[in-house]
């Protein structure tokens, strides 16, 4: 999987990140602080496994980062110990949802949303589902596309709309600039396109389609892991220096997430 996440249905942020530190030490790795005030990165560790824990949002505790695309089916059932837990990832091409409780597989039925079947589910999951994305759409953003959720805004009509709208600029730039906006076009695209996980690919929109029919709390992607790691970076430094003067990029990165403190690194290697 190229992305991917483990929610957990439970308040207890620090059992589970106790308990992912737990099963990371059964397989020999140890735990580092690389953060302002930490003790840095040991220079003998070849590999690593970097990942943030939430704070309970809706009832679900969060776990992102290398855990849940590297290690998500093995740790699965040991995690689930502190309460039911999905799997959801998607690479370019397929997507994957994995249920387990105390220990054990469990069935995506007692996740899914009251008018939702196992059968709709499974359509999403292998791309046959009516009426989904269309093909080739660009995401919206995570923020906007629950922005739009929450006034009764089906995300996908909004981000047709603003490709239209963007392609009507570029277009009238393009003539005017002789063929120079579409090539500036091509490389701010291929450039958004590489700052995250893609989720117009066939994978990304069926896992989308498949969340849409499951009970998960809002925002249930966001924010990013690198987003918390950058703010979470920039915490640390002001509370060791908090008149520590801030570069706009950090500042920025700081803002989008005034709270990060309450996120739980846990960050291991070997």
């Amino acid at each position: 999987m190229k992305w991917g996440i483990l929610l957990l249905q439970t308040e207890d942020q620090a059992g589970v990140a106790q308990a992912l530190m737990t099963v990371f030490q059964g397989v020999g790795l140890t735990p580092y602080d690389p953060f302002p005030g930490g003790a840095g990165t040991p220079i003998s560790f070849k590999t690593f496994q970097r990942q943030f824990v939430t704070p309970p949002h809706e009832g679900w505790v969060r776990i992102m980062g290398d855990a849940a695309i590297n290690f998500g089916t093995d740790f699965g059932p040991s995690l689930s110990g502190v309460g039911p837990l999905l799997l959801l990832g998607f690479d370019s091409e397929k997507a994957d949802i994995l249920a387990f409780s105390s220990g054990e597989a469990a069935p995506l039925s007692a996740f899914l949303k009251p008018d939702a079947t196992l059968e709709k589910l499974n359509q999403a999951l292998n791309g046959t589902l009516p009426d989904g994305p269309a093909p080739g759409s660009a995401p919206l953003p995570d923020e906007l596309a629950d922005f739009a959720r929450q006034h009764g805004v089906e995300p996908g009509k909004v981000s047709g709309l603003m490709n239209r709208m963007s392609g009507i600029v570029f277009g009238k730039l393009n003539r005017q600039s002789g063929g120079e906006a579409g090539r500036l076009r091509e490389q701010a695209g291929a450039l958004m396109g590489s700052t995250g996980p893609d989720w117009s690919s066939s994978g990304g929109r069926r896992l989308s389609a498949a969340a849409d029919l499951l009970t998960l709390p809002s925002a249930w992607r966001t924010p990013s892991f690198e987003s918390v790691r950058d703010a979470y970076q920039v915490a640390r430094r002001l509370e060791r220096s908090p008149h520590a003067s801030l570069m706009p990029d950090e500042r920025a990165a700081y803002q989008a997430i005034p709270h990060v403190l309450a996120y739980v690194p846990v960050y291991v290697g070997k």
